[in-house]
């Protein structure tokens, strides 16, 4: 892994994730899909420690959509379980980890806006609300910032037009015009 360090350009200072696949991954296996999903927290904490590692400064995480209640009732329920143990018992390292206290966590919606209708919807809404808390960490306001980069998105490099990049643009822009 490339060393990183925290205020690195380079690094995103919001990251999204959709959590997908643990079931199938263990399916592959041979094992449970409970297995998977409990497999699947050990990923979290991975993440959660890397991303405070290399200087991330916002991590969300999208852990069960709409969807997921068409599961069977028991894998539901394990879930739910899943869950609530991470959430209540104080002795599972994530939830009772320097580390992962470091990261800011950020709600980037009500209630409604976890149940994003699709996969492919959960996706949409997490690259919207990651580029809107992007901008809010640059100060830049979003508005301004997705009315510029739609009207742009034909004749710049993607590299330009994230938050980052795009408010220095337009800092340099500011700087150059002659004060009166």
């Amino acid at each position: 892994m490339q060393d990183h360090r925290p205020g690195d350009s380079s690094i995103p200072r919001h990251v999204a994730v959709i959590m997908d696949g643990n079931g199938r991954w263990a399916e592959r296996r041979g094992l449970s899909r409970i297995e998977g999903h409990r497999a699947g927290l050990e990923s979290v904490r991975a993440v959660v420690r890397a991303a405070h590692e290399v200087g991330v400064r916002w991590l969300t995480l999208y852990a069960f959509s709409l969807e997921n209640w068409n599961r069977p009732k028991d894998e539901v329920r394990e879930l739910m379980r899943l869950l609530e143990r991470y959430l209540d018992d104080g002795r599972i390292e994530i939830d009772n980890n320097a580390v992962e206290r470091a990261v800011r966590p950020v709600a980037v919606g009500r209630k409604n806006y976890l149940f994003c209708g699709s996969e492919e919807g959960a996706r949409r809404a997490a690259t919207l609300y990651s580029l809107i808390e992007s901008c809010r960490a640059q100060g830049v306001e979003p508005f301004a910032y997705f009315a510029d980069v739609l009207a742009r998105t034909a004749t710049a490099s993607a590299r330009e037009l994230v938050p980052r990049a795009w408010k220095a643009a337009r800092d340099a822009a500011q700087a150059a015009i002659p004060k009166a």
